[in-house]
């Protein structure tokens, strides 16, 4: 232990700067509850001592982000990285989460959990959600395989893999939001010359008040590495950086040139070069790191073997998508900062704004099989707002897409398009890309109308000019490698994201909150009807009862909801009046009538949930039935897909006899 009077000498460097003395008087007397005069200059030595006897006070410091030298000064030694010995035989990376500091917590709140989502490769782990405070301390440990057991591996051709090890800061706020508040690829590669380094990981994003960081310990097993000294290690990595700076380099020159025939093609053509300043073209888009992203490296086939078995159909991935939360990422003083993620970070926050449930949503049809491109428009032509749907062509008739929205549930074929276009929420389309192309509309006019052609590979078209990778060859793969990490793996809703400490099939854990499907549906049936008879019973209406009969009725619509909702991609929610004359006679009696209305969310929570239920008029009138023996059923359906993404469909009824005029 330090030497007193050196701790007060470090402790008074720490609030020199700190505030002036009328602020620390007042933080004094708050926090220790001891007056101080705030005429007289501030007694460093005593602010010392307060320091050192009070963990109030000391937590206020490292609050201001001063933990560090705060801990520097107590010297308070640095938390263990010893950790659990490796899998034996198994080449593969062995991460460990220590320690999370956080310097500022910006609008956070005491019920917000933290959780850190980690990447390598496609396999993917979690750190169990956290509940906030400024030092946590961690025990966690991952290990990612490189290879099968007993293969040996050798260091060297590591400096031509892309992939990076991808970490995600989420808060989880207990209103059911969740946002990004960090996200870091860390360059593992530098384990590749030294058994095990430990890094501090800055966690903060550039519109996030919040700043963490986080002690990560990396260790490499099974990895033949004798021959690889420091200055091989710094020779290979300077190099191998040198070449994708000077790829990423071509690849600009590459595509500026390529837009430069272009607007020269278009001016021979159409003349007047206005229109074509107005067109979407993002050759090159912003990425979470603050740079630009080559649009080819914004989507990636997620293969069918890393979907989760519940989203391998096309329509149920589009389902799976369109549940994902709508967010925005919102720029300081009003509007929205459009910034493409990385996949990995979609799926870890569970939400995401039209181009991040678009990205997600085409690179899962495109692991499908299915020829699928994003397309960038404009819902309204005569506005500058930009939209991104999904497109997928068939090779049956290529010239005729299907209109996939990633947020709603709402598919379009180009026959209900063509002879409607009114339907369609897209007025124009500028570009269209996925993984391997970019296709420009090279018409005067970007407005969708019955005679577009999409037959976008037909060599005779006029309507398309497309950039691909084989036409900016060889420059691609190296500005490709650096941005375009390998797609993560979809998990089941109900599970952890969870990376096992030997590798194998994916340990299972239950996810906070979600219980199983059926416990889910019940506990949700009671709170909704706990919650319609504590209305009632406050308004002093009539008695609550609930019907079994009615309940039996109403039990199937749900689930039939649902598969409605999946294969006819409708926005509309459908109305109860289809029931059967038997049905009817089976819940009422003559000269009673019943109403039932449906509701479909995203989400498990019965106060939320009975809210949601009461927006409408049709909801008030089930729930506020003012009328000589009413009797209610509530029927729940519980449809998880994967990760946290969840469909929620209640049906309320109510069986009642109409007062008499």
């Amino acid at each position: 232990m330090a030497d007193e009077s050196e701790q007060r000498l470090k402790i008074r460097r720490l609030l020199n700067d700190a505030s002036d003395s009328k602020e620390i008087s007042l933080l004094i007397q708050k926090i220790v509850g001891e007056e101080m005069d705030s005429s007289k200059p501030v007694d460093r030595d005593r602010i010392g001592s307060l320091i050192l006897q009070n963990s109030t006070f000391r937590q206020y410091i490292e609050n201001m982000g001063l933990v560090e030298e705060a801990h520097a000064a107590q010297d308070i030694p640095p938390p263990s990285v010893i950790a659990p010995p490796l899998p034996p035989g198994v080449p593969g990376l062995r991460v460990r989460i220590t320690r999370m500091i956080v310097k500022t917590a910006g609008s956070l709140d005491k019920g917000t959990a933290l959780e850190l989502h980690l990447q390598f490769g496609s396999d993917r782990a979690e750190v169990a959600p956290l509940s906030l405070s400024r030092d946590i301390a961690l025990r966690n440990t991952f290990f990612f395989p490189l290879g099968a057991a007993g293969e040996e591996l050798a260091a060297t051709p590591f400096f031509d893999t892309p992939f990076t090890l991808h970490v995600v800061l989420v808060a989880s706020h207990p209103n059911g939001n969740r946002a990004t508040l960090g996200v870091r690829a860390v360059k593992w590669r530098q384990v590749l010359h030294t058994p095990s380094c430990e890094i501090a990981l800055d966690l903060c994003s550039t519109y996030s008040p919040t700043t963490v960081v986080a002690t990560v310990f990396m260790e490499l097993s099974g990895v033949h590495t004798p021959e690889l000294s420091r200055s091989h290690f710094d020779v290979l990595n300077q190099n191998s950086n040198a070449l994708v700076e000077t790829s990423y380099k071509n690849f600009i020159e590459a595509t500026e040139r390529w837009w430069a025939a272009f607007r020269a093609a278009w001016t021979a053509r159409h003349t007047a070069s206005t229109a074509l300043d107005l067109r979407r073209v993002p050759l090159s888009e912003p990425g979470e790191f603050g740079h630009t992203v080559p649009v080819l490296a914004i989507v990636q086939p997620i293969p069918h073997h890393l979907q989760y078995p519940a989203v391998t159909d096309p329509e149920a991935a589009h389902r799976f998508v369109s549940l994902l939360p709508y967010t925005t990422t919102s720029i300081p003083g009003g509007g929205r900062h459009r910034v493409w993620h990385n996949l990995h970070t979609i799926v870890a926050r569970g939400a995401g704004d039209v181009e991040d449930h678009a990205a997600l949503l085409c690179s899962l049809l495109l692991g499908q099989g299915l020829d699928a491109f994003i397309a960038i428009g404009s819902s309204y032509p005569e506005k500058a707002d930009t939209s991104a749907w999904v497109v997928t062509f068939t090779r049956d008739d290529p010239g005729a897409p299907t209109f996939w929205h990633p947020c709603f549930c709402q598919r379009l074929s180009w026959a209900e398009i063509a002879a409607n276009p009114s339907v369609l929420p897209l007025s124009t389309i500028d570009c269209m890309f996925n993984h391997e192309s970019v296709f420009v509309n090279f018409s005067l006019q970007a407005m969708i109308h019955p005679g577009i052609d999409f037959n976008i590979r037909d060599p005779g078209q006029t309507q398309w000019r497309e950039i691909s990778l084989d036409t900016l060859a060889p420059f691609a793969p190296g500005p490709l490698a650096l941005f375009r990490d390998r797609p993560p793996r979809i998990l089941p809703m109900q599970l952890h994201h969870a990376v096992p400490l030997v590798p194998g099939p994916l340990s299972v854990r239950p996810w906070a909150g979600f219980k199983g499907v059926h416990e889910t549906m019940r506990d949700l049936e009671v709170q909704l009807m706990d919650r319609i008879r504590e209305r009632r019973l406050g308004a002093g209406q009539e008695l609550t009862v609930e019907s079994a009969a009615l309940k039996a009725v109403l039990g199937a619509m749900p689930g039939r909801m649902e598969a409605e909702k999946v294969h006819n991609m409708t926005c509309q929610l459908p109305e109860i009046t289809d029931l059967t004359q038997d049905q009817l006679r089976r819940v009422s009696r003559p000269g009673q009538r019943l109403i039932a209305v449906p509701l479909v969310c995203s989400h498990i929570a019965g106060g939320r949930v009975f809210s949601q239920f009461l927006q409408s008029a049709q909801g008030m009138d089930v729930v506020d039935c003012k009328a000589h023996d009413p009797q209610f059923a509530v029927a729940a359906g519980v449809f998880p897909y994967a990760e946290r993404a969840v469909a929620t469909w209640v049906v309320i009824g109510v069986v009642f006899t109409p007062f008499t005029s």
